[in-house]
């Protein structure tokens, strides 16, 4: 049998390391794990990484943060500058951004919910954050006045949930058929009680 050339095996490991991550996150995956799932031994894993923390950089590193970032978050301004823009516009994925997603949906999971100890531990709480600046900006332009303090911490609460929830569907299916079907139902489960919170 052919040796596998090694960008094979360094493909291997990397797409072992994102599905052990993605279950685990950085403290709780072993290399023994990785190295099982990538088909090789735990002493060969070393001749292409240095150690976990470095797999967990190369799998993740800024640029891949920054985008899923920007898709999460990036939506058009649409919404909120157009009269006539619905609060789901912000919320809604274009087709490229449907194709990032479940490119890299393990990745994604990864950030949203598995980055405890790691430099990009705080982009969760930032995502959460920008999410509701968002609907408090769409709900001022579109006459809905500005959100009480009590109401803000609703509607954080409940960007919490959503992006847990984009996180266990993009876990739990691989197809892009399969998570454009969960999300949608997820966004119109999630479309019903901001229009009656942002009212």
């Amino acid at each position: 049998m052919a040796q596998r050339l090694k960008t094979e095996v360094r493909e291997h490991i990397e797409a072992a390391a994102l599905a052990c991550f993605a279950q685990t996150g950085l403290s709780g995956a072993r290399m023994g794990d990785i190295a099982r799932e990538a088909g090789i031994s735990t002493g060969n894993i070393y001749r292409y990484v240095e150690n976990k923390e470095a797999l967990f950089y190369q799998v993740i590193d800024n640029q891949l943060v920054a985008e899923i970032r920007q898709m999460l978050w990036g939506r058009s301004e649409t919404a909120i500058t157009s009269p006539t823009g619905s609060y789901g516009d912000m919320l809604v994925l274009n087709p490229q951004q449907r194709e990032f997603v479940t490119r890299h949906r393990l990745a994604v999971v990864i950030v949203l919910t598995r980055c405890e100890g790691t430099r990009h531990a705080g982009v969760f709480d930032e995502l959460v954050t920008l999410l509701t600046r968002q609907a408090e900006a769409w709900a001022k332009k579109h006459g809905r006045g500005k959100l009480s303090p009590q109401r803000r911490k609703i509607v954080n609460l409940i960007y919490r949930h959503y992006l847990l929830k984009i996180a266990d569907i993009l876990l739990t299916h691989d197809t892009g058929d399969a998570i454009a079907v969960a999300m949608e139902q997820l966004l119109t489960y999630h479309l019903a009680g901001m229009g009656a919170l942002l009212g």
